[in-house]
């Protein structure tokens, strides 16, 4: 018959104390530093189409009039364009937004989405 025993238990129970010194135990102070990751290429933005000069002497059309074609907003780019009582020329198409110019300067995006459920019923 065979009896199987602990060893580290057998250590504890039967050895002799251990009195020897631990060795000092030293705090590493200094901050690990960061493994640099490879630079990731960043995606190449198709260049921006904008008009520099817009044409405020076309006639006035009421977004109705682009939001309910299936090519909107592409077909309103560089038309001008009345947004309840806000008009001026769509200058820029950038991420779904329309960039809307007035004849003063002063510049409104418009999400093409939202003026499309708005103002695309026929």
């Amino acid at each position: 018959m065979t009896q199987r025993f602990n060893a580290n238990r057998l250590k504890t129970l039967y050895a002799p104390p251990d009195h020897s010194e631990p060795e000092p135990m030293t705090m590493n102070t200094e901050r690990p530093k960061p493994v640099a990751e490879p630079a990731r290429p960043k995606p190449v933005e198709p260049p921006r189409v904008y008009i520099a000069d817009p044409d405020f002497n076309a006639p006035v059309r009421p977004i109705n009039d682009y939001a309910g074609k299936p090519d909107f907003p592409k077909c309103a780019y560089g038309k001008h364009v009345d947004i309840l009582g806000y008009t001026g020329v769509v200058v820029e198409i950038v991420k779904g937004s329309l960039k809307i110019q007035s004849a003063t300067g002063a510049t409104r995006s418009y999400n093409s989405d939202v003026l499309k459920k708005l103002y695309g019923k026929g």
